[in-house]
């Protein structure tokens, strides 16, 4: 399952976040998706030297930010509040999964859906 697989790569987000206190400001259902999108980004990211990472990763985050209307900051305090629930996290990541298991079986099925090359 490569969806797991990710999800436990990318760890980073979660550890790069210092500890705050506060209440959230996004729904669970903004916030799996933002994180399914972190856990995609981070995919892409293993593609690269480990060397660009770094630079990359806030790349991604500050894209991450335009796409679903939210600032930088307020992603990573919402993940690091969600990292210090634990119930809430089970039922975040549990929407996560499911997002990330959508896109992966639309994925398969537009890959079906490619009619072969014609020579």
């Amino acid at each position: 399952m490569n969806i797991l697989r990710s999800i436990v790569v990318n760890s980073f987000f979660v550890l790069m976040i210092s500890c705050q206190s506060g209440k959230s400001e996004l729904s669970d259902e903004k916030l799996a998706k933002i994180i399914a999108d972190m856990h995609i980004s981070e995919l892409a990211l293993e593609r690269y030297n480990e060397s660009f990472q770094d630079s990359l990763s806030e790349v991604f985050i500050e894209k991450l930010s335009v796409i679903h209307d939210v600032p930088k900051e307020t992603i990573k305090k919402e993940v690091e509040l969600l990292m210090q629930d634990r119930t809430r996290q089970s039922e975040v990541y549990t929407l996560v999964i499911d997002i990330l298991q959508d896109i992966e079986k639309e994925s398969k099925q537009d890959n079906m859906q490619i009619p072969p090359k014609q020579n």
